[in-house]
């Protein structure tokens, strides 16, 4: 049980740290666009 809530963990960090990666790249892209 425990190794499997460990797995869940992991995933979600994963998860997260793709979520706000997809959310820096989009505030790049305004700043980008704002200093063009």
């Amino acid at each position: 049980a425990l190794e499997s809530l460990k797995l869940i963990k992991d995933m979600r960090s994963d998860f997260n740290k793709e979520k706000d990666s997809h959310i820096i790249d989009a505030e790049d892209a305004e700043v980008v666009r704002e200093v063009q």
